[in-house]
């Protein structure tokens, strides 16, 4: 008999959180941009508090920076919020036009932050420009995990054969490729990544997908290398997980990996 919901130990690898005094606003531009309605009003407090039906073990939370000026205040609101909460986990970010990414990739290691996350539609940069060489090369040294938002419909900008040239160019480099690997754009991810080295996270799937379809993806693909993330606010963690278990026919094996084992390893979570 499956596993209750309840009863599986979860880390939600894709959360978003931003200081209250501008959260609702940021979470609802986030909805607006995608003519989505949104799960939460973008703070660390609802979103836990959403949370409650299920074992959510840790929450690993981001934020790109949309201009390189605001690199470094990112990062340090990332880490004040992960240093006031046992449960929570950050990714820094980083972007193509700042300039001083040697120094503050020593700081986010510092930082006990355990990646970093692109987003370059938000962002305004290719996924392959070389102004990002630098950073891709840094993260491969530090063996930092990359969140990567993939596939967006509104630019090019993260499109995914764009992902593909940088992972040849930097084979070592550790890639999660968001929403199944191409937000709205499932025959590219098919192309370039089913069965790669490339990670997936699983958030936003019911979009643009159905349930059998992301089954057979992650099965083809490997459920060892396939994240739970909800990407609040725009859905909330209980509802992705509800999904995940009751609609896809996953095994409680592939979804003990999906939930826990994968993100644990990839992010060092005990």
């Amino acid at each position: 008999m499956r596993r209750k919901l309840s009863e599986y130990k979860i880390i939600d690898m894709h959360c978003h959180a931003f200081p209250d005094k501008i959260a609702f606003s940021a979470a609802n531009n986030i909805g607006t941009y995608y003519d989505l309605p949104v799960s939460g009003d973008g703070t660390l407090k609802t979103m836990m508090e959403m949370s409650g039906e299920i074992n959510v073990y840790k929450y690993v939370i981001c934020s790109a920076a949309t201009k390189a000026i605001n690199v470094e205040h990112a990062n340090d609101f990332i880490y004040n919020t992960v240093s006031a909460h046992d449960n929570v986990v950050g990714l820094g970010t980083t972007h193509a036009d700042y300039d001083n990414n040697e120094k503050e990739f020593e700081r986010i290691v510092q930082m006990n932050l355990r990646g970093i996350k692109i987003h370059s539609d938000f962002q305004g940069f290719d996924i392959d420009t070389t102004k990002m060489d630098t950073v891709y090369r840094l993260c491969e040294k530090y063996r930092l995990p990359v969140l990567f938002h993939v596939g967006d419909q509104k630019s090019d900008f993260s499109r995914a054969d764009k992902l593909y040239s940088v992972l040849q160019k930097f084979p070592d480099l550790i890639a999660i490729a968001a929403h199944m690997g191409g937000y709205t754009t499932k025959a590219l991810s098919e192309k370039y990544f089913v069965g790669t080295n490339v990670y997936f996270d699983c958030s936003e799937w019911n979009f643009f997908m159905s349930a059998d379809e992301v089954a057979d993806m992650i099965r083809r693909h490997g459920a060892d290398k396939v994240l739970f993330g909800s990407d609040y606010p725009i859905n909330s963690p209980v509802n992705t997980a509800k999904m995940l278990v009751e609609q896809t026919g996953l095994t409680d094996e592939e979804l003990e990996k999906i939930f826990y084992s994968n993100s644990a390893k990839l992010f060092r979570i005990d």
